[in-house]
Order: structure tokens, then sequence, then C-alpha cells
């Protein structure tokens, strides 16, 4: 039995590097990033498509965000003119002016050249411990939150690639309400015969 599952996950998982977002979430993961390849020249090719995404986002949102940045600014300065220093968080707004100065530093004329620095800065972090000292599992989300500021590309990047993948477990309960229809013949359903066979399924079993 444990041979079988070993053949089985080899099977079903020997590509696995090959997919492109699921090579990208694991570079964007800061618990695996390069370690999550056990193919080198794999993970070498997630990493230039990597630099490509972001350089492709990067020229994709440069004429939006170079708007939005004015605005902040001047958003910045009216608050500072009209709003009493007692209602800003002094803390917070420290932070932001740094916030900002490393942004400044990442982000050269050259947008490609923006793209080679968040990817090769973001890489060359430690790696996140699954686990912290007292041995509660650490959250990559919470770690992104904490850099958004300093990869701002790579942190849109990442909310399109660390997400909750979909899956069938509605469809597979409806399916066994309605009578077990076992996994071969779905698997040579048409895509409208699936939909119509999840529909009567669900209404045979509530009229029952």
């Amino acid at each position: 039995m444990i041979e079988k599952l070993k053949l089985e996950l080899k099977n079903r998982f020997q590509d696995l590097e090959e997919n492109s977002l699921i090579a990208q979430a694991t570079l964007l993961d800061p618990r695996f990033k390069k370690i999550g390849f056990i193919d080198e020249r794999k993970y070498k090719r997630a990493a230039t498509l990597y630099t490509k995404v972001a350089n492709t986002t990067l020229l994709d949102e440069m004429p939006e965000n170079g708007r939005e940045e004015n605005v902040d600014d001047e958003q910045h300065v009216q608050h500072g003119q009209d709003t009493a220093p007692k209602e800003e968080n002094l803390v917070e707004g420290l932070w932001k002016d740094f916030d900002v100065e490393v942004r400044q530093h990442l982000k050269p004329d050259n947008p490609r050249a923006t793209a080679i620095i968040e990817v090769d800065k973001n890489l060359d972090e430690p790696i996140l411990p699954r686990k912290d000292s007292l041995g509660v599992h650490q959250d990559p989300l919470v770690w992104w939150s904490q850099r958004k500021h300093i990869y701002p590309k790579l942190y849109q990047i990442m909310k399109t690639r660390l997400c909750i993948m979909a899956t069938s477990v509605p469809c597979e309960r409806i399916f066994s309400k309605a009578g077990q229809i076992m996994n071969e013949n779905r698997e040579r359903l048409k895509t409208d015969k699936i939909s119509e066979v999840v529909f009567l399924s669900y209404n045979l079993n509530n009229n029952d």
C-alpha cells in the first residue's frame, strides 16, 4: 500500500515544478523560495519567469502608479496643513517616511532594473522558518504584509499567486448524494454534461 502511494504521488506530482504558477508561488513563499525546488535548472527557469512577470507588472502599472503617487503626495501635503499633529500617529508617520525612502532606492528610472532589484532582494532574504521558537506556524502573508512597502510590485503579484485554490468538494458532495458516480465515468463526461448531471443529482436529492 505504501509503495503504491509513493508511485501515485510520483506520477501525479513529478512535473509540478514545470507549472509556472506553482513555481512562482513557491518563489514568493518566504518559507520555500529556492529550497522548494529539487531541480536547480527549474529553479533558474522559474526565477527568470518571475522577473519577467514582475517587469510586465511594472510596465502595465507605471502610468497609473505615477498618478497615484502624485495624488498621495498632494494629499500628504494637504493633510499636514489642515490636520492637527495630535491626530496623526507620530510613530506611523516616521515609518511611513522611511518606507517611502526605501521605495525610492528600489525604484530606478528603468522599470526592468526595478523588477530585477525587487526580485533579487526578495530572493536574497533569509528563509522564513515554518515555525517560530515557540513552535507556532509562521504566516507567509503576514511576512509579506510587513514588507509590502519594500516590495510593492511583488506584493501585488503575491496576491494573485499565494491565494487559496478552489476545490471541487461541493461538486463531490453532490455526486455522492446523487448515487456515487464513479470517478472514471466523470472523467469521460463533457463540461456541458457535467453541469446537467450536477443539476439533476442535486435537485433529485432535494425532492426526496
